[in-house]
């Protein structure tokens, strides 16, 4: 493996200006008071290694930058940045490749922005963590790394912690939110294709309906031929912007007609060109003032579709904004109906409605005591109905004196017609004669009448004018017929085309709305086959678990077994290529914690009596619960965790996280004060494990039986009037 060489650090913390920390061996020590920035070369290290700032003891990259004592800052460094070089082992360096160290480099700007760089080459914080990850070293997991007071904290997890503690190791974590994502992606995509089918078939059905209405129209037109069409299609803005006003202002006025009716072909509102009566319109409205204009004026129609336009629009106004439709309406007190552009009504009519009807509520609240005067009319009405009775009697005896009456009648017509006959035919002769002579005198204007146009009537080469004029006149009423019949053919024609558009239109959203349906149940065919597929997957993982645990408590058991009967058993390393991320580091730790665990505890006398474990707390299930750890130290009963003593968690919780390392295993491993709880026996046997490591451990320690074992030893001292941290390197290798 690969190690540090050494670290070189410019404006870090407590290091004030450029230092130079190194070299480093396979075994360095950091020692020095406490207070003299030990720990800040431990997180020289981590942030070079690209350790996110708040594990740094600092909330933002410029906290990182060092500071002078004084309140002057100008003495104080403006950026930072620390190297880290790191020398290559023989498997690590491509062939090719000249040189055996590389440089690792991260800075900290001025304004604390941080930036990476790779042998004096930026590269971004992506290809610097790649780099890294090549070289064994996870940024994320965070395999090469102890801080101080990671040990207690490992040792007083609960189940469920220690669960997302290894989750984050094996980074089986950043794996979690991929069905999540993938389930969500196809939920989104459903929702859009449902909306979309949803709004097509809207389309579908608005399409039909003017297709029938539009139909209907032309139907209409044929059955009866004054009929012009709809309002909407007759007329037009004069500007596209008022196309919102035109039409709010216009509305929607619907009245059935009995044709439509019994056809069942929808309603509509007639307005008859010939007898609609429209109410003049105010032309004071015209000169309102702020660019206000009628509604008629903005409306583009020929002159016999006039009426029917003022009849639907009325007085109204069009404004540029709600708030001059406003000021119109309430503040200026006018009583017209206002629009704006973007189709808001404003109606100051319907604050006069409004006070009208306030007026007609308080009337008849004034008039409630009417009621005492109909009791009295219903009196009256009972003597009337009295007199109607004795009415009733006196036409029973009028109707008896008829006859003789009509007999009187009859007679004075008789003697009438006697006298008035011979008056009649006298008159009747003076008729005649009179009628004589009005055909003569018609003889005679017709005979000036030819006598004056007699050269004309040459001319167009009939006998007489009244000639003429009879033929132009039939020649007038076929013209008009003609372009009835030529208007009728072209609505024919136009009604023929509008149909074939909305057929093919028809076709056409038919055809997307079958292509989305198709869509929809291919995705749902998926989405069953993924869920099928996730459920058994689930069931296989929870079968082969059980057996896994119960493989596990089988041989446990046996271990236990092995251990009071002093008995030492084989081991192999096991490794599942067919596992998730989590059960190959259970399988990989279960026998190294152990065996670690052992070498850490053991002693003259009890050189294999210790024991420690991962236990699943839902073996059935285990994807519910979490996972335990405990240790038995030797000669001790089984205990819980928090019931250990310090020393006995320390030591418990360094073999889970040198079995973790050697699971992911970096070419090193950093340890801040890890032997601050054990005593003197433990610290010798945790040194004496580290001294044995095949890979390089950078370790901070106050105590010599400790540090005394390393290959190098890393003094820091501080300098009390400039507060600045130095750093002096021993290499114990040359003593040996």
């Amino acid at each position: 493996m690969g190690r540090i060489a050494r670290l070189e650090l410019e404006n870090f913390k407590s290091y004030g200006g450029a230092h130079v920390v190194g070299p480093f061996q396979r075994f360095t020590a950091l020692v020095g008071p406490n207070g003299s920035g030990k720990s800040n070369l431990i997180d020289a290290i981590s942030f070079v290694l690209g350790v996110h700032s708040r594990h740094l003891r600092s909330t933002q990259l410029k906290h990182l930058i060092h500071k002078a004592p004084s309140d002057d800052d100008t003495t104080s460094a403006r950026a930072a940045a620390v190297t880290l070089v790191y020398e290559l082992a023989d498997g690590e360096a491509p062939p090719s490749a000249s040189q055996k160290k590389v440089r690792f480099t991260r800075l900290i700007s001025e304004k604390g922005v941080g930036s990476y760089r790779i042998d004096a080459r930026d590269v971004s914080a992506e290809t610097y963590q790649a780099q890294l990850k090549e070289l064994g070293i996870l940024v994320k997991a965070r395999n090469f790394l102890v801080f101080q007071g990671d040990v207690e904290s490992i040792a007083s997890k609960s189940p469920d912690e220690l669960t997302k503690f290894f989750e984050q190791i094996s980074m089986s974590d950043e794996l979690k939110a991929e069905p999540g994502s993938e389930k969500e992606k196809l939920s989104q995509q459903l929702d859009r294709v449902t909306n979309k089918l949803r709004d097509l078939k809207g389309d579908k059905r608005q399409s039909q309906a003017e297709a029938r209405q539009a139909e209907t129209l032309e139907t209409l037109k044929r059955v009866y031929p004054g009929v012009r069409g709809r309002l909407v299609d007759l007329s037009k803005p004069i500007q596209r912007k008022y196309n919102m006003a035109v039409t709010v202002a216009t509305g929607k006025h619907m009245d059935a007609i009995v044709y439509l009716r019994e056809s069942r072909a929808g309603s509509a509102q007639f307005i008859p060109l010939d007898k609609i009566r429209v109410k003049p319109i105010n032309e004071r409205f015209r000169g309102l003032g702020y660019n206000i204009k009628m509604v008629v004026d903005v409306i583009e129609c020929d002159a016999e579709i006039e009426p029917a336009l003022h009849y639907a629009v009325g007085d109204t106004v069009v404004c540029d904004s709600i708030d001059i439709a406003r000021d119109l309406c309430f503040h200026r007190n006018e009583k017209v109906k206002a629009v704006t552009l973007d189709g808001m009504v404003e109606v100051g009519a319907l604050q006069q409605q409004k006070d009208d009807l306030i007026d007609t509520i308080r009337a008849m609240e004034r008039h409630g005591a009417s009621y005492a005067k109909l009791q009295s009319l219903r009196t009256q009405l009972e003597g009337l109905r009295s007199r109607l009775s004795h009415a009733k009697a006196d036409l029973v005896i009028t109707e008896t004196k008829r006859p003789k009456i009509q007999a009187r009648i009859d007679e004075a017509k008789k003697r009438m017609a006697e006298i008035i006959e011979p008056e009649l035919q006298k008159y009747g002769g003076a008729v005649s004669s009179r009628k004589g002579s009005i055909a003569a005198l018609q003889e005679q204007i017709n005979g000036v009448e030819d006598e004056m146009f007699a050269d004309f009537s040459e001319a167009v080469g009939v006998e007489s004018i009244r000639v003429y004029e009879e033929k132009v006149l039939k020649r007038h009423h076929k013209a008009i017929e003609m372009r009835r019949k030529i208007t009728e053919h072209e609505a024919k024609l136009r009604a023929q085309k509008e149909r074939k558009e909305q057929e093919g239109l028809r076709k056409n959203l038919s055809a997307k709305v079958e292509e989305l349906e198709k869509e929809l149940r291919e995705i749902g065919s998926k989405k069953a086959k993924y869920e099928e597929r996730k459920g058994k997957i689930q069931r296989r993982i929870a079968s082969e678990e059980i057996v896994l645990e119960r493989l596990k408590d089988h041989k446990t058991g046996i271990f236990k077994r092995a251990s009071l009967d002093q008995v030492t058993l084989p081991t192999i390393a096991y490794q599942s290529s067919n596992g998730t991320e989590d059960v190959e580091m259970e399988e990989a730790n279960a026998t190294v914690i152990d065996s670690t665990y052992k070498q850490l505890a053991k002693n003259s006398k009890h050189p294999l009596g210790a024991t420690a474990y991962l236990n699943l707390e839902n073996a059935e299930e285990p994807y519910l619960n979490g996972m335990k750890y405990n240790a038995m130290p030797p000669m001790k009963r089984f205990r819980e965790m928090e019931q250990l003593s310090g020393g006995e968690k320390t030591v418990a919780a360094l073999a889970l996280l040198f079995a973790i390392h050697n699971y992911r295993p970096s070419p090193f491993f950093v340890l801040d004060e890890v032997d601050a709880a054990l005593d003197n026996a433990n610290v010798n046997k945790v040194s004496t494990y580290i001294a044995n490591c095949d890979f390089q451990c950078v370790v901070i320690s106050l105590k010599d039986s400790f540090y005394e074992k390393a290959d190098a030893l890393v003094g820091v001292c501080k300098n009390i009037t400039l507060q600045q941290s130095k750093s002096m390197t021993l290499d114990l290798t040359k003593f040996d």
